[in-house]
């Protein structure tokens, strides 16, 4: 028989994950460097690899994973949550977390389309500095 509604883990391809309902909506200019800021802490980093594996992650798993103090780890958490890169529930005494899979994927999506830019920008820039270089040899005098 199926596990009730409430208990059951929604499905990896279940659209409510934000993964398969459609492209991410892009995170603007402010919201992206708001979550890249989160994200500019080593021990940010860290809390996410140790609540990736578990799905659902408690406090007090998440400081026995890491070598930080418990007060420590709740200012990352936060941190984190002001981002809206996690999610947080309080059952009973105990704070559980889970990642929002809807701000990652916006997060991959805006990421992936400023990089392409600045690569594409990259790209231009060294074309022009080759005109310029060949343009410079040329014995013409420039204003």
């Amino acid at each position: 028989p199926d596990a009730p509604a409430a208990s059951r883990l929604p499905d990896r391809e279940t659209p409510a994950l934000g993964l398969l309902a459609g492209a991410p909506a892009a995170l603007d200019d402010e919201r992206l460097a708001a979550v890249f800021k989160a994200l500019a802490h080593p021990a940010r980093l860290a809390i996410l690899r140790a609540i990736r594996p578990r799905q659902r992650a408690c406090c007090g798993e998440i400081v026995k994973a890491l070598p930080l103090a418990q007060s420590t780890v709740s200012q990352h958490l936060q941190i984190l949550r002001d981002a809206g890169l996690i999610t947080g529930e309080i059952e009973g005494r105990r704070s559980c977390y889970c990642i929002d899979a809807d701000t990652i994927a916006a997060l991959a999506q805006s990421s992936a389309s400023l990089f392409a830019d600045l690569a594409h920008s990259a790209d231009q820039c060294v074309a022009a500095a080759e005109v310029c270089r060949n343009d410079a040899g040329d014995g013409e005098s420039r204003p």
